[in-house]
């Protein structure tokens, strides 16, 4: 079993600094399995002592969230931790929640020309017939 991490508490930090984000507490309530979230992962203390990381979540039961890593951190204290490294966390842990890539646009962004293939001749077996 891989040694636990340390996550930073983000909504407590949210209270301290009076900011009440009611757009991702409604994101948050309409979590499912498969989404992708971001968490900070502490490596040490200081200002620049975590690293915010996307995890996709695999299970959720009551305010329990399990997910694994889906990218490596930078950061060298944190080299234990790789892709796939499983992350057992709360709402308050949540920093933020990756907005989905906007569906494709075909006026802004056109399909690439697909190359078009001059047609085959017919093939005619052996002793049959054309038929104009």
């Amino acid at each position: 079993m891989p040694e636990p991490v340390q996550l930073e508490n983000i909504e407590q930090m949210r209270r301290k600094a009076g900011i009440d984000d009611a757009e991702l507490r409604n994101q948050i309530s309409r979590l499912a399995v498969g989404d992708l979230v971001r968490v900070t992962l502490l490596s040490g203390t200081g200002p620049n002592a975590g690293e915010t990381l996307p995890v996709r979540i695999t299970s959720i039961r009551g305010g329990v969230l399990r997910g694994e890593l889906v990218a490596r951190p930078v950061s060298a204290a944190l080299a234990k931790v790789q892709v796939g490294f499983p992350i057992a966390f709360t709402i308050a842990h949540i920093h933020s929640i990756p907005s989905p890539l906007p569906e494709r646009d075909e006026w802004l962004f056109p399909r690439p020309a697909r190359r078009r293939r001059s047609p085959r001749p017919a093939r005619i077996a052996p002793g049959a017939k054309e038929v104009p």
